[in-house]
């Protein structure tokens, strides 16, 4: 997860954008006709994507605990549509059992002095292999998702090597839909997942650029 709530700094002290927010910073295919829909259904489309987040949070939360050993506290208040949550982390706890997942590094942040991210999970599994996991809480995986798995392989492999080298696939684990879905590459096959967000970055920073240089707007 690439946390919203985290502000990442290069080594001037100046604000650098995360992995998401750059992915973001594009017009999702179909994202006007879902703010439509939502629109018909008298659901507020920002209210809507406020309560997604706040689920994934709780959800990255309980996983993150599940890993290092922290209590996972009962929700004080009663949630809308609460029961997703326990569905999501039941499925997750389900794929670290039959997985035995061992975790090597669970939301550690990378930073490269131009975009930075904070990872779910890099874990060892039960045949050895060692791979770079993303949750979602999402129905299925989707192209962004596997966009952002590239932008954080590009962390990894500028800072930390050694462990790039050990990593052997990159995968997105959905346990918000009707069962628990997977997309997995090994990771030589995410090279082109990295060149695309390096592609993408420059256009982060020149459709920035522009913005704040003709428009006096800036991105969020």
């Amino acid at each position: 997860m690439d946390a919203n709530a985290h502000v990442y700094y290069n080594d001037k002290n100046e604000i650098i954008p995360s992995v998401t927010q750059i992915i973001k910073a594009l017009s999702s295919k179909g994202i006007a006709e879902w703010a439509n829909w939502l629109g018909w259904k008298r659901i507020s489309y920002t209210k809507h994507l406020d309560e997604l987040s706040y689920y994934g949070t709780i959800v990255h939360d309980w996983i993150h605990k599940s890993f290092v050993g922290e209590e996972i506290k009962e929700l004080g208040a009663r949630l809308p549509n609460e029961d997703k949550l326990y569905t999501c982390f039941s499925r997750f706890t389900q794929w670290k059992n039959e997985t035995q997942a061992e975790c090597l590094y669970t939301e550690t942040a990378y930073n490269n002095n131009r975009y930075a991210g904070t990872i779910d999970l890099i874990a060892r599994i039960k045949n050895g292999a060692i791979g770079l996991i993303d949750f979602k809480t999402s129905a299925n995986p989707r192209p962004s998702h596997v966009l952002q798995l590239g932008g954080y392989l590009n962390l990894i492999e500028e800072t930390n090597n050694e462990l790039f080298q050990q990593i052997t696939y990159a995968q997105i684990i959905s346990l918000g839909g009707d069962s628990i879905s997977f997309f997995t590459l090994p990771r030589d096959k995410m090279v082109i997942y990295q060149q695309a967000f390096e592609k993408l970055f420059l256009l982060y920073c020149s459709w920035k650029d522009i913005l704040k240089n003709d428009w006096n707007e800036t991105i969020s």
